[in-house]
């Protein structure tokens, strides 16, 4: 029993993973795609890190908020 879950939550763990560097990939190709075509692959590489890193940040950032939302709902100190 107990394997079987740890095996569903690794799964479920993996697939969160993937569907969270899925835009920061997309949005960093895009980057360095656009910066090499510009200046170079150096110019290419760090604007591709740049707006991953921004991406992954923005997603971490949203996932608090929306964490903190609900669990402000369960708070047994803020009940009247």
């Amino acid at each position: 029993m107990v394997v079987g879950q740890r095996l569903l939550m690794g799964l479920l763990q993996l697939l969160a993973t993937v569907v969270a560097w899925v835009p920061a990939g997309l949005l960093g190709a895009g980057g360095f795609y656009g910066g090499n075509w510009l200046q170079g692959p150096e110019l290419g590489v760090a604007l591709a890190a740049l707006l991953g890193t921004a991406v992954l940040v923005a997603e971490a950032a949203a996932g608090v908020w929306l964490l903190g939302r609900l669990l402000d709902r369960y708070d047994a100190s803020a009940e009247q």
